[in-house]
C-alpha cells in the first residue's frame, strides 16, 4: 500500500505541474496579445506635488532692424535657496545680456547685481540703512568712446515694506516712482502703467529672490511680475495668454502667447 501511495502522489504532482504550466502559459498568451489595448503610463518629467522654477524662456520674435526672425533664449540659474543668481539672454548662441545677483550670506539680503551687455558692465550695490529704506548705489562702466568720460555713479533711494517696493527716489529723475499692489501681493501699478492678473499660481512663485528687487529693475528681469499670479495685460494694450501641459504639471504654463503673435516656450526645473 505504501508503494502504491507513492506512485499516486507522483502522478498527482505531475498533473498539478502540467496544469500550472498550462495556466501560466495561457495567462502569458492572454496578456501578451492584449498589450496593444493598454494605454501607456504618462511619462511625467516632474512630480506634480513639487514646485517648479522657470529655467529657460525661448522666444521667437522679429528683429526690428532687419525684419528677420530671431530666437532669443533666456536661461536662469538658482542657488540652493531657490534664489536667482544668474540670468543670461542670447540670440543664436551669441550672448547679449547677463544679470548676476549676489547675496550677503550672513543675513540673506541682496548684496550686488552686476549686468553685462554690449554697452559695458554696470554694478548695483545695496546698503540697508534704516528700516524700510534701501540705498541702491549705481556705478557704470559703459565702454565710452575715446574722449568721453564714464557716467558718474549715483544713488537711488528705495522705500520698501516687507518684500514690496513702494517708492523709488532717483536724483536723475524729476518724478518719484510709485508702486501699488492688490490684496494678493501682485504689482498692479507702476507710475501710470496698470497691470491685470489671473487667479492662477504665478510661474515664478517659488523664486525666493526678494520681490522688491524685480520691481526696482522695472521688469528687465523677464516675467518677474508673475510672482503671485500670472500677468494677463496692461493698460498699454499688451495681452498675455498661457497654455498648460496637464501631463507635465497642472499649475505651471509651458507657453506664453503675447498679443496673439509672439510665443514663448518655458522650461522648468524642480524647486529645492
Amino acid at each position: 500500500m505504501k508503494y502504491k501511495y507513492t506512485i499516486f502522489e507522483k502522478k498527482s504532482c505531475m498533473r498539478n505541474m502540467t496544469l500550472l504550466f498550462f495556466s501560466f502559459f495561457s495567462f502569458f498568451i492572454f496578456f501578451s496579445c492584449g498589450d496593444e489595448n493598454f494605454e501607456p503610463y504618462p511619462n511625467h518629467e516632474f512630480d506634480n506635488h513639487k514646485g517648479l522654477l522657470p529655467s529657460e524662456y525661448i522666444k521667437t520674435e522679429i528683429d526690428k532692424n532687419t525684419g528677420n526672425k530671431v530666437t532669443v533664449t533666456t536661461s536662469m540659474q538658482y542657488d540652493n535657496l531657490n534664489r536667482l543668481i544668474n540670468i543670461k539672454s542670447s540670440i543664436s548662441d551669441s550672448i547679449t545680456n547677463i544679470h548676476m545677483i549676489s547675496y550677503n550670506e550672513s543675513n540673506g539680503k541682496v548684496y550686488t547685481v552686476t549686468t553685462e551687455n554690449a554697452g559695458g558692465t554696470n554694478l548695483y550695490s545695496y546698503e540697508y540703512t534704516e528700516p524700510g529704506i534701501i540705498l541702491e548705489h549705481r556705478s557704470f562702466k559703459t565702454n565710452p568712446l575715446h574722449g568721453y568720460p564714464e557716467i558718474e555713479p549715483y544713488t537711488r533711494t528705495l522705500t520698501v515694506s516687507g518684500d514690496k517696493l513702494l517708492k523709488i527716489e532717483d536724483p536723475k529723475d524729476v518724478q518719484t516712482h510709485l508702486f501699488k499692489y492688490d490684496i494678493y501681493g501682485n504689482l498692479i501699478q507702476f507710475d501710470t502703467t496698470i497691470y491685470t492678473y489671473d487667479i492662477l499660481k504665478g510661474l515664478m512663485n517659488n523664486v525666493k529672490t526678494p520681490h522688491w528687487l524685480f520691481a526696482a529693475f522695472e521688469g528687465n528681469f523677464p516675467f518677474t511680475y508673475n510672482l503671485v499670479n500670472n500677468i494677463t495685460g496692461d493698460n498699454k494694450g499688451t495681452v498675455y495668454n498661457y497654455e498648460y501641459n496637464k501631463d507635465l504639471h497642472p499649475d505651471y504654463p509651458t507657453k506664453i502667447i503675447l498679443n496673439n503673435t509672439e510665443e514663448i516656450i518655458i522650461n522648468y526645473i524642480v524647486a529645492k
